[in-house]
């Protein structure tokens, strides 16, 4: 994915029928699943979206490193949007 670079906006789903966890949480980019927020920091994130105000959350690219484990290539920040602007 040579289209990914620091700061690259992303999708973020919730997938409250995901067997693993109720409330997970997919990270997408042009439609395509780069993986999942951890299990342990996905709670209010997957509530906003589920509730429809995912419109106040930006998922943006922080860190790529392929040379780390695939698992671990990208770092994804999640913010609260600033609308005071």
């Amino acid at each position: 994915m040579k289209e990914l670079k620091l700061g690259t906006s992303l999708e973020m789903l919730a997938e409250p029928a995901n067997p693993y966890d109720s409330e997970a949480v997919v990270i997408l980019f042009q439609g395509k699943k780069l993986g999942y927020i951890p299990k342990h920091k996905n709670s209010l994130i997957s509530r906003l979206l589920f509730y429809g105000h995912g419109e106040i959350l930006e998922a943006r690219v922080q860190m790529i490193d392929l040379t780390e484990h695939p698992e671990r290539q990208l770092r994804v920040v999640v913010k609260f949007k600033d609308f005071r602007k």
